[in-house]
């Protein structure tokens, strides 16, 4: 842009220049949005009921960790992996495979 102030072409440089930084300007206000958006994906939270010392206490989702048995009586979205021990559930798995249909787990038969 220096050189095409240099040689006198002011309205080119300044149109380039005026669109750099609205360009600039537009690409950090959807960065810190998708950060948003990405930080409450993150800590999603949600009460959930879960098998502890042969109790049922209801959590936070947070609070779940690896061997805890949680039950669901109701279509909820859980922020966590696990295993369907009874029943069955529809499951959408298009943010890791891409899939625009939601597919049917069942228990798995250990």
């Amino acid at each position: 842009m220096s050189l095409w102030f240099s040689q006198g072409y002011f309205y080119f440089a300044g149109v380039i220049l005026f669109t750099s930084i609205v360009a600039i300007g537009v690409n950090l206000f959807q960065r810190v949005q998708l950060n948003k958006k990405i930080f409450l994906m993150a800590y999603y939270e949600v009460p959930l009921h879960a098998l502890r010392e042969d109790k049922v206490i209801e959590i936070s989702s947070l609070d779940v960790v690896p061997g805890d048995v949680v039950f669901l009586k109701k279509p909820i979205k859980i922020p966590f992996e696990g295993i369907i021990l009874e029943g069955s559930a529809l499951i959408n798995e298009c943010a890791l495979t891409g899939e625009s249909v939601p597919i049917v787990k069942k228990a798995d038969l250990l």
